[in-house]
């Protein structure tokens, strides 16, 4: 095996063929580095994937040449190379995919928790677009999740990048396993299908379930089934409803249109479902057009004199009204009207000045806000480069201050779960189940309550 200064390794047959630059990201058991391809020269992202199950060997190679022959679509990363290799009697899988820049839908919801409604459809819209080609060409994806959604920047608009498109599925051969499928990447639990939980049999309509499910924690900020226990959450794929997003977050204001239509993806029977990723798209499409309709909240209208004359002169107006008084008297009530403003404003200035360590709290508030992010962004530079004894300290230092917003705030569960990415990364493992663990009992609480 190569070690390099990462504590990565590839294996010697790989290492002949690709020079390992830096790690990208962790998914379960598999590990994507980028690489520099030694017969041409060019930077290229290298997935490697352990060999869970001999039987599935021949699905893995048949899947990726038909990847790699025949999708060629501009939201599906292309595949360039697959294969398996055997050192001392291990077997491993391997992807050679172009590396594009940008980042993943799961590192844009770490960072921000949620995607803005505009935006989140543009997202779902493309993703669709890309599963819909899948299936067009006789593949389901079956392991849709925030970590296989690129995204990149062109032009002012994000562009979406289907990844892991070489371990799809033929239509024809969707054995399922859900032990071998937590295996293989446990977080996608969250993504899992009742069909895939159940061990029942799957189709294209099983993808639709994971789009549904990336499109809720998108728009509410948390999987729709969460829990302490990947046993747990198989449970409540299979036998619990999902809420609706207004009843997640009212403080939210979403459409009426796309709550159903969300809520319709996650059904638990394959034939209530939209039945076409084609159908999806276009409920999408329409959801977007009449979100583009509905008029903005019409802004508080206000004069060159500020906001307080329009405010003073339309509860004149009002008590006026209510009274029956002529212009004339509208104008002796204006006198007393304003000097009780005047009374009510200088009581506020006066509370400031006496307690000015209020004020000074929000600004503190603000300064811890900013500093994480910053350290929160230095990590993530960090790992792109590759240097994450760096990105750890980053984080390590982001942690300590989130803990100041509260153990349950999720800042601060961000920032361990990212600490338990990189301990992952290291190989760290004790570290890593010790973070998580933590993470878990966090979330687990805040579901008690």
């Amino acid at each position: 095996m190569t070690e390099t200064s990462q504590n990565t390794t590839l294996g010697a047959k790989l290492s002949e063929r690709y020079e390992l630059i830096a790690p990208i990201d962790r998914m379960g058991s598999s590990v994507v580095y980028k690489v520099k391809d030694r017969q041409d020269g060019i930077i290229k992202a290298l997935k490697v994937i352990p060999v869970v199950n001999e039987n599935g060997i021949d699905r893995f190679l048949a899947d990726a040449e038909k990847v790699k022959n025949e999708i060629h679509f501009r939201g599906v990363a292309r595949l360039r190379e697959y294969g398996i290799v055997e050192e001392d009697g291990v077997k491993t899988g391997f992807l050679v995919h172009d590396l594009i820049s940008g980042r993943s839908l799961y590192q844009l919801l770490n960072r921000q928790g949620r995607v803005e409604l505009k935006e989140a459809l543009d997202i779902f819209i493309q993703l669709a677009s890309s599963v819909e080609y899948l299936h067009e060409h006789g593949l389901v994806h079956l392991q849709l999740s925030p970590r296989k959604v690129l995204l990149s920047d062109s032009d002012d608009c994000i562009i979406v990048k289907l990844l892991d498109c070489g371990l799809s599925r033929h239509l024809s051969d969707l054995k399922i396993d859900p032990a071998e499928e937590l295996k293989m990447f446990p977080e996608g639990v969250l993504y899992l299908s009742p069909e895939q939980c159940g061990a029942l049999p799957a189709d294209h309509r099983t993808d639709i379930y994971a789009v549904g499910c990336i499109m809720y924690e998108c728009l509410v900020g948390l999987p729709p089934f969460l829990s302490k226990s990947p046993y747990e959450v198989t449970r409540m794929h299979v036998g619990e409803e999902a809420k609706p997003l207004r009843m997640s977050r009212d403080d939210l204001n979403f459409p009426l249109e796309l709550d159903l239509l969300v809520l319709k993806s996650l059904r638990k029977n394959l034939n209530q479902r939209q039945q076409t990723m084609t159908e999806l798209r276009d409920d999408l499409l329409h959801a977007r057009d009449e979100l583009a309709k509905m008029p903005e909240e019409a802004p508080r209208r206000t004069t060159g004199k500020g906001i307080m004359p329009e405010v003073v002169s339309s509860i004149i107006e009002d008590i006026a009204e209510l009274l029956g008084m002529d212009s004339a008297l509208k104008v002796k009530l204006a006198v007393p009207v304003i000097l009780g403003f005047v009374v009510i404003f200088g009581s506020v200035l006066v509370g400031m000045a006496l307690h000015p360590h209020q004020v000074r709290i929000v600004e503190q508030e603000s300064a811890a806000e900013k500093k994480w992010r910053e350290l929160d962004e230095e990590g993530q530079r960090y790992i792109e480069h590759g240097d994450i004894n760096r990105a750890e300290t980053a984080y390590v230092k982001a942690q300590q201050l989130a803990e100041q917003f509260g153990d349950k705030d999720e800042r601060h569960l961000r920032t361990l779960r990212k600490l338990v990415d990189i301990y992952e990364s290291e190989k760290r493992y004790d570290k890593a189940s010790e973070t998580e663990a933590r993470v878990k009992a966090l979330m687990g609480e805040d579901e008690a309550n």
